[in-house]
């Protein structure tokens, strides 16, 4: 690094860490934007980093007893079940990944569990839960992070998976990133032909799967099926 005042010119080093790399059109909603604010639990909507979602039974937390990072969070109460839901579908090419920050509300002794659902369209019987958290107990904020990958834009909620007698919940910093297409070897390639999806039992190289006395990397050099005893290699 090389400053510049009115004493001359001073060289020095500069150490940066980089503590989380986000994908290009990656959705941060961290609630410290002007505007984001909602102070009631009753339903209504806000923007979110340029995003409309609806909330009800769920506020926007500025109190000392949210727990955050900055000075907001949402929190989602206990009085019957709570949401914050998309108005629209998100990412244009699909949802990658799906991370917040939670906590119990530091103002009550339980919290509710936390779903993450996406969805095609808001019908009731459309929702599919991608992930599930209990921040029961939990006084710190703590990550959590879900693998969606779907290559289509999706309507993204988070609900209370609601238990009676049940406290609040904070959740900061959500994160949802861009489905990126996975990047397969040629090993790899070699079996999703096969339709075998690279991981499963028996897919490593050294097994021999199909017991023909052939492993899969012997099996792979010779472009034979590993999954047919009679496809031997010569």
């Amino acid at each position: 690094m090389v400053a510049n005042n009115a004493y001359g010119v001073t060289t020095g080093t500069l150490d940066i860490a980089v503590t989380e790399y986000l994908p290009p059109g990656t959705m941060e909603i961290t609630f410290e934007n002007a505007g984001e604010v909602k102070t009631s639990f009753d339903l209504g909507s806000v923007v979110l980093s340029g995003e409309t979602w609806f909330m009800d039974q769920a506020r926007i937390g500025d109190s000392a007893l949210d727990v955050k990072v900055g000075k907001r969070a949402a929190c989602f109460g206990s009085f019957y079940p709570a949401h914050m839901t998309s108005s629209n579908k998100l990412m244009p090419t699909g949802i990658g990944t799906i991370s917040f920050l939670y906590a119990q509300y530091a103002g009550d002794e339980k919290a509710e569990p936390l779903l993450v659902e996406v969805a095609t369209s808001t019908d009731p019987g459309d929702w599919l839960s991608v992930g599930r958290v209990d921040p029961n107990g939990v006084a710190e904020l703590t990550k959590f992070e879900t693998s969606v990958n779907i290559n289509q834009p999706m309507y993204v909620r988070i609900r209370t998976d609601w238990v009676p007698d049940m406290g609040r919940a904070n959740v900061d910093n959500i994160i949802i990133t861009p489905y990126a297409a996975p990047s397969y070897s040629a090993y790899e390639q070699y079996l999703l032909q096969y339709n075998v999806t690279p991981g499963d039992a028996g897919t490593a190289p050294g097994e021999d799967w199909d017991g023909d006395g052939a492993s899969n990397t012997n099996e792979f050099d010779a472009d034979s099926n590993p999954y047919d005893a009679a496809s031997v290699p010569p």
